[in-house]
């Protein structure tokens, strides 16, 4: 009977690791698709990174936007799980950086950084 208990875990766990795998190749999908169709000017930008402290990404996220002299807006994740939760389900990421341009969802600093490698930044 144990046995068939873990058997029903597994095949639960197995489930969901394909519906991640999913959505995480989805997700790229629409995020590759935003970078490739935003356009940015300055005079309508909104450039919102929801961040963790620490996280090398984030830092380096900020520092590209910096470079470039482009404001943001950092909403810090650390204390926030709920918020950081909500983002993974919406987005289907769930690392940091969550990058949004003009409220649409960029990626992390790898999306942001080809942004920027495609003269698009």
């Amino acid at each position: 009977m144990g046995n068939k208990i873990l058997d029903k875990i597994f095949i639960v766990l197995a489930g969901l690791l394909v519906v991640f795998a999913i959505a995480k190749i989805y997700s790229g999908y629409i995020s590759s698709e935003n970078a490739k169709n935003i356009e940015l000017s300055e005079q309508n930008l909104d450039i919102v990174i929801y961040a963790k402290t620490g996280s090398i990404y984030c830092m380096r996220a900020k520092e590209l936007l910096e470079m470039k002299q482009l404001k943001y807006k950092q909403i810090e994740l650390s204390n926030n799980k709920d918020l950081h939760l909500k983002l993974a389900n919406q987005t289907g990421q769930t690392t940091v950086p969550y990058v949004f341009i003009n409220n649409d969802f960029i990626g992390g600093f790898q999306e942001l950084q080809n942004l920027e490698n495609e003269g698009k930044l």
